[in-house]
């Protein structure tokens, strides 16, 4: 009998909710033609309602998967296993093998510790109070920074706080996003999904946002002044790098130009 000739084709993809901006599927499959892998990244945009039952199927059916916005916290309890970041932030955006990754704080961590080794600031200002939020503010926390979280939810701003306390980090300020005019800090993160919102003015030395394209703009056209960014592009583009060499083992050596002229 004649053996097969049909290569096996792996299955990856990234679920979250109203995503129709993403660049994941072509970041991911720019670098799997670059890796010589065989395999699709599917987007899956899925209501709250139907989130739990896509993630069961997507645990089943996929051989390694991405999540964002909304469920990164809810995912963190579908999981078997969580790894070490995970379980300090307690939200995961990458799985594999039933385990969940949280490669928002690496990839954060990564740019931040080797574009900046030597920035001798204390302070960090987070725009926002969900899941990245959280993933900031405790990496900047570690680093041994003051932390500041800026939101519109003032509950889940004490969560955050609560849960740095817990961990054994430096007190958290909250404050409304909405009552003050300006907000000076070594380092300003944008951990805010929305790219409507209206920031106060932000004096800082270090701008880091979560957002990337023109969904970013509006965090840029509030800071005054930065001796340095780290994008939303920079991060986006360095957590798929983290979940490829966490699903194939391999860390893929890729750019913005090669992406978007293959």
């Amino acid at each position: 009998m004649k053996a097969s000739s049909k290569i096996s084709r792996k299955k990856f993809g990234l679920v979250g909710h109203d995503i129709q901006y993403t660049l994941s599927p072509r970041i991911h499959e720019a670098i799997f033609r670059s890796l010589g892998i065989t395999a699709s990244y599917s987007v899956v945009d899925v209501k709250p309602e139907n989130f739990a039952s896509s993630m069961v199927e997507m645990l089943s059916d996929y051989d390694g998967f991405n999540i964002t916005k909304p469920y990164k916290s809810e995912a963190a309890k579908m999981v078997r296993h969580l790894n070490e970041e995970a379980v300090k932030c307690g939200n995961i955006n990458t799985v594999f093998n039933g385990t969940g990754y949280n490669t928002d704080y690496t990839a954060l961590v990564s740019l931040f510790s080797s574009r900046y080794a030597d920035f001798g600031g204390k302070r960090c200002t987070v725009f926002g109070s969900g899941s990245a939020a959280t993933t900031s503010a405790v990496a900047f926390g570690e680093m041994g920074y003051h932390v500041t979280i800026a939101c519109r939810n003032l509950e889940n701003g004490h969560k955050i706080a609560n849960h740095l306390q817990k961990m054994g980090l430096p007190d958290t300020d909250v404050m409304g996003i909405s009552s003050v005019a300006a907000v000076e800090s070594d380092v300003a993160i944008n951990a805010i999904s929305s790219g409507e919102l209206e920031f106060p003015k932000i004096k800082c030395k270090i701008a880091v946002n979560f957002n990337y394209g023109k969904r970013g703009n509006n965090f840029y056209n509030s800071v005054m002044f930065s001796h340095g960014t780290i994008r939303g592009e920079d991060l986006l583009l360095e957590q798929a790098i983290q979940a490829q060499n966490i699903w194939n083992g391999i860390r893929a050596r890729i750019t913005w130009g090669e992406i978007f002229n293959d």
